[in-house]
């Protein structure tokens, strides 16, 4: 991740292994520092597999600043984790609207946004797993309906589903939101066993994933 632009020359990134000591702040360097936690958090995340091993502790020692300096930026563990995670999330929104563009068939284009979707969890485990997952770190994720469509995407998904019904590829009398629901449900209950069992044989992932959304799509097409 790019550091955010400065007047004055930029300092190395920090990553998981650089514990070097971090001379004080000058005025105005305080979102630089904010950057530097953010960006070590990533580093963390991405070297140790796993949440749960990600201390404010470490992340203070990585970047070379003390917890107090971290804690005036980050109240908690878990909204540091929240914010780091949240970097990679939103992405999603725009990852799930580039799969949807240009596909007029609405169940191709649902399937084409859950391929999205689970792409995007497989490919950053960590951070779905805390956003999605955990119960401690996941509750600052939670989100109305509202908010749900204008960030994280549910909006297509739903728009993709209504369409298909007022198309009569799928059934006319469903509820258009359960459908939309269930989908999104399908996707994260695959990728969430991928997840929490990587050891498992569970083959080719794209075959896999294909598999999954297809039947669920199945579920609802007119007959």
């Amino acid at each position: 991740m790019t550091p955010r632009a400065s007047s004055a020359t930029a300092a190395p990134a920090p990553t998981a292994g650089d514990h070097r000591p971090r001379s004080r702040a000058r005025r105005g360097e305080g979102d630089r520092l904010r950057e530097e936690i953010l960006e070590a958090t990533a580093a963390l995340l991405a070297e140790t597999g796993d949440a749960d091993k990600v201390s404010t502790r470490a992340v203070a020692k990585a970047v070379g600043c003390s917890s107090p300096a971290l804690y005036l930026h980050f109240p908690d563990r878990a909204s540091l984790l929240f914010e780091a995670c949240q970097r990679q999330f939103d992405q999603l929104a725009v990852l799930l609207n580039e799969a949807a563009d240009g596909v007029d068939d609405p169940a191709e284009r649902l399937l084409a946004i859950g391929e999205a979707y689970c792409r995007f969890a497989l490919d950053n485990p960590q951070q779905y797993r805390t956003m999605m997952m955990d119960a401690i770190a996941g509750v600052a994720y939670e989100k109305s309906l509202d908010e749900m469509r204008a960030e994280v995407g549910f909006d297509i998904v739903f728009q993709a589903v209504e369409d298909g019904i007022q198309a009569g590829v799928f059934e006319t009398d469903h509820d258009p939101l359960l459908v939309a629901f269930a989908f999104w449900c399908a996707a994260h209950g695959l990728v969430s066993m991928v997840i929490a069992k990587p050891s498992m044989a569970w083959g080719d992932p794209e075959v896999l994933v294909d598999a999954v959304l297809r039947q669920s799509l199945d579920g609802v097409r007119a007959r």
